[in-house]
């Protein structure tokens, strides 16, 4: 292993499996948990659970009967027992270590939208005490406390101008470390403003701020995008213009809530601010009542986020249709960056190159932009593992891809985006125990993006396991507005590893990149083995329109994804019954 090597290792390292049950020994035994029994008994179960390998037995169901001994006919999607208790348990977990557990070395946490606990180092900036306060209990003081919690939060977000980074968090700096450059100012940037009450009554109006603060906080915790909040019930009125111009807005959430029988009513939407486009709609009904109302609220707050704050989703795809026949010459950083976005949603060599040469440049005058050394690297790889646009002169592609991903561990040792392409590279390299540990870490991100998700799943399944692949892109597509060609990808190569070739065929052809010519060759080499042949003839040429040299050069090109023997001999039989002379 180099040193660079053990340098990523280090900065990316998870505490080992004895820490963690020594930091639950400690927390169990605080006063948090001290008469908790049922939370207690949860978080052991779960924390238990992952050591052994066995997080994907984490469901509602599994879990109710395990912990709280619901009998078998328990019924997970009507019943929101564990739902309630893991908001709870969220919570204590919150209290312990603002209090007793504030100097603990190693952090025990349970991300939102699913029950499968996370473990990481203490960040030491990230430990200054707040003020614990004491919970009001009644109706009123609820509502009050959450409209001052969002009204803090806005105070946080209107200040919070960070990059619009792919999938990553900015990390909070050492004591020690000299403060961060200030960035660029973010170009687009999201207003949330209050969801409008439709119904009469203290519960909706309590629901409906609460509603809020959790979907502020969801932002605040990805730091994806750049956000604003207006807390007033008159911005509801407010024209578009108004909000463009007071908040820099060039997007709008709103929507509203409205009581509907047990439950609620939620419609949220996303406007484009300078033509007042709707881009984006989601209607949520939820059954509540008052002990499933904070456990609704986060879900819902979670799925708003995640969706919204995809490279696939809804206010990207608009900022790529806004960049469209530009000069790339001219992109400011920000522009630069989504283009990047473009690329990896169709993996268009042309793009590729745009994208390649537009990052060399922005890195060039912004050297400290951790988020573009991690897509650079991300081009750097696809130049070994797709042959796209090659710098024979230069170093090694993979060599350039580790650098940079060093690069970036350097400014931001937390990077979600380098944690995904550190994971291609490893699988690339053929270093099976480096993808492994890169695997494992990518998993421990919290709160993990769809996006995240996505990749860890795809290249799983190239590696080979496709039973822990995809799953993870199967939670990953319902908070994928726009889903980038590359998912159904996945699906084929699954499907052509166990036999199943009419699946895979039907998956590849839903492969949205036109000019990838990986997408063409799962088509034919699938159709071959489903017996159309016609099909696989037509995709067969459509393949050496985009590689010509694919017979002789394709299998070594193949051999640099270092995919799994099954899967390779499955393509490249599938694409001699395709009419390719492979050697």
């Amino acid at each position: 292993m180099s040193n660079h090597d053990r340098e990523i290792d280090l900065e990316l390292h998870l505490p080992a499996a004895d820490e963690v049950r020594a930091e639950l020994k400690r927390v169990l035994k605080s006063d948090a948990f001290q008469q908790a029994g049922r939370a207690s008994r949860f978080l052991r179960f779960i924390v238990e659970e992952t050591l052994a390998s066995r997080g994907d037995r984490l469901k509602g169901y599994t879990i109710a009967v395990e912990v709280f001994e619901r009998p078998g006919d328990f019924d997970a999607q009507s019943d929101p027992l564990v739902r309630v208790e893991a908001g709870r348990l969220r919570r204590r977990l919150k209290e312990h270590y603002l209090a007793e557990g504030l100097e603990s070395p190693v952090r025990i946490e349970l991300p939102r939208g699913g029950y499968m606990p996370s473990f990481r180092y203490a960040a030491p900036a990230r430990r200054a005490a707040e003020p614990a306060t004491q919970r009001p209990r009644d109706p009123e003081s609820k509502l009050m406390r959450r409209t001052a919690i969002v009204a803090a939060l806005t105070l946080v977000v209107l200040t919070a101008f960070t990059w619009l980074v792919l999938w990553e968090p900015r990390p909070a700096s050492p004591p020690s470390a000299a403060p961060a450059l200030p960035s660029p100012a973010v170009e687009a940037r999201l207003l949330v403003l209050p969801l409008a009450n439709l119904s009469d009554g203290s519960l909706t109006a309590s629901f409906t701020v609460g509603l809020a603060e959790e979907t502020i906080r969801e932002f605040v915790n990805l730091d994806i995008i750049a956000v604003a909040s207006g807390t007033s019930a008159e911005l509801t009125s407010a024209s578009l213009e108004q909000l463009r111009t007071e908040y820099s807005a060039g997007y709008v959430l709103t929507g509203s809530v409205r009581a509907m029988g047990n439950g609620q009513r939620i419609a949220v939407r996303l406007l484009e601010s300078r033509a007042g486009t709707q881009l984006w709609t989601r209607t949520f009904d939820e059954g509540i009542d008052g002990h499933a109302e904070i456990a609704v609220q986060e879900d819902i707050a979670t799925q708003i986020a995640m969706i919204l704050a995809s490279p696939y989703g809804p206010i990207y795809v608009h900022e790529l249709e806004r960049l469209a026949n530009r000069p790339t010459d001219s992109f400011s950083p920000f522009e630069c960056l989504v283009q990047f976005y473009g690329y990896v949603r169709l993996y268009d060599p042309r793009v590729h190159a745009e994208s390649l040469a537009c990052l060399q440049r922005t890195l060039h005058d912004e050297p400290n932009f951790a988020t573009g050394w991690s897509a650079l690297a991300m081009l750097y790889l696809h130049e070994h593992t797709f042959g796209f646009n090659p710098q024979p002169e230069a170093a090694p592609a993979l060599e350039r891809a580790l650098e940079a991903v060093r690069r970036s561990l350097d400014i931001d040792s937390t990077g979600r985006a380098a944690a995904a392409v550190l994971l291609g590279i490893r699988l690339a390299a053929g270093d099976d125990a480096g993808f492994e540990r890169a695997v494992q870490r990518a998993l421990a991100i919290t709160p993990r993006h769809p996006a995240l998700l996505a990749q860890v799943g795809f290249l799983l399944t190239l590696s080979g396991d496709w039973q822990a692949g995809i799953p993870l892109l199967d939670r990953a597509l319902p908070l994928t507005s726009n889903p980038p060609g590359w998912l159904q990808a996945a699906y084929a190569f699954r499907d052509l590893q166990t036999g199943q070739y009419a699946g895979a065929l039907d998956s590849a052809l839903r492969i949205n990149a036109p000019n990838w010519f990986v997408a063409p060759m799962t088509v034919a080499a699938a159709a071959a083995l489903a017996g159309r042949q016609d099909l696989a003839a037509r995709e067969a040429a459509r393949l050496l329109e985009l590689f010509p040299d694919f017979e002789t050069a394709g299998p070594a090109q193949l051999e640099k994804w270092n995919m799994n023997d099954t899967l390779a001999k499955t393509m490249l039989d599938g694409l001699r019954l395709a009419g390719l002379s492979i050697r």
